[in-house]
């Protein structure tokens, strides 16, 4: 086993970049067949995240390329898709239909997801090369992975996965600064104020 440590915190984001970067060194040229991502803050589970890749495999037509996500939001965690879900919740859902055109899973913000090694070529590197394009520094990751992927012709299969809350960060009445700058990166200026607008999110606000 083998495990990177970061010298400062620049955003979720970033480290999963980083980690993807990692794990294409280590390969060195030999093929790997995916990479699961997991928050590390105890509100889920590790064994989820090998449900969430197994599910995304079984389910794909294409073995080499495929997505997986993990959903906190249904009945086994007291929650139904559209209850109890924080204000950012609904404002990613809103931006996330208006841009696919379609609803294409209920935890677009969910840090539970399974990559294949293609896609993360495909998506990360553009094909093997060195730079990235990827625009989310934080938290906006976890969207902008998935919206990608979709956007590529990937199909996105979702898993529920255990939840328990640990913070209360993302509490209905506030939306992070953080995730609305870059939402307003990824989807652009107009569809969020757009959403804002729609969704009567313009006077809520912004926790730092």
């Amino acid at each position: 086993d083998k495990v990177r440590f970061l010298s400062s915190d620049s955003g979720k984001g970033s480290a999963i970049l980083k980690g993807f970067e990692y794990c294409w060194e280590l390969a060195n040229g030999v093929s790997y067949d995916a990479i699961i991502t997991l928050d590390a803050d105890g509100e889920t589970l590790v064994e989820d995240g090998l449900r969430v890749l197994r599910n995304a495999y079984d389910r794909a037509s294409d073995k080499k390329r495929f997505f997986g996500k993990g959903n906190r939001f249904h009945a086994r965690n007291g929650f139904s898709s559209d209850s109890n879900i924080s204000a950012i919740n609904i404002l990613a859902h809103y931006l996330v239909e208006k841009k696919l055109g379609k609803r294409i899973y209920d935890d677009p913000r969910s840090g539970h997801m399974a990559l294949s090694s293609d896609l993360i070529d495909e998506v990360v590197f553009r094909r093997n090369e060195d730079s990235f394009f990827i625009v989310s520094k934080g938290y906006g990751i976890d969207v902008e992975l998935s919206c990608l992927a979709y956007m590529l012709g990937c199909p996105v299969y979702q898993t529920d996965v255990w939840f328990e809350r640990k913070r209360e960060r993302y509490q209905n009445g506030f939306i992070p600064s953080e995730d609305l700058t870059e939402y307003r990166k990824f989807f652009g200026d107009n569809l969020v104020d757009s959403a804002l607008e729609e969704l009567n999110f313009k006077n809520i606000p912004l926790l730092k």
